[in-house]
């Protein structure tokens, strides 16, 4: 899908380990749906509108489905986390980079510490950034068959369900 131009909030603060700068990106608190997503590494940021993603909420039955079949009761909140941890499955590598939706330990991109000083140590600004959109080409070509078989294997992995 490319990039996108987005207007955001920048806040700039200190690592506490190295001593280096680093600029985190917030989206207005206006923007409903729209999230800032970290790639796996979390330097990066990619861009997501969830209420347009036409995958999401699919996937979230999907994830419903298979609870249900595995006689997992689950709560609202339950399956909203369990969505966040495992909907980058869905999404193609950005940057050879997974996109990870459960990912908001801020990382100083030189020590990668996640230690920051609490003061900014600039004026709080609004500014325009460019970042890659997430896509799903390769779950888009899919069958639902195979779509499901991969969401039984990560829930799976994450020890939401067990082996049946």
């Amino acid at each position: 899908m490319g990039d996108i131009n987005i207007r955001v909030r920048k806040e700039v603060i200190k690592c506490k380990k190295c001593g280096n700068p680093k600029s985190f990106f917030y989206l207005s608190d206006f923007a409903y749906g729209q999230r800032l997503i970290f790639l796996k590494d979390a330097t990066k940021y990619a861009f997501i509108n969830l209420i347009e993603d036409i995958y999401f909420l699919d996937y979230t039955n999907m994830v419903k489905e298979i609870l249900s079949e595995n006689s997992i009761d689950f709560t609202n909140e339950t399956l909203d986390d369990i969505v966040n941890e495992t909907y980058g499955i869905t999404c193609d590598l950005i940057d050879e980079c997974v996109v990870d939706f459960s990912q908001t330990q801020k990382k100083c991109n030189v020590c990668h510490s996640t230690e920051f000083e609490r003061n900014l140590i600039e004026p709080e600004s609004l500014i325009e950034i460019e970042v890659p959109v997430i896509s799903h080409n390769r779950w888009e070509v899919m069958s639902r068959d195979e779509r499901k078989e991969i969401v039984k294997k990560e829930l799976i992995s994450k020890n939401k369900i067990l082996l049946i």
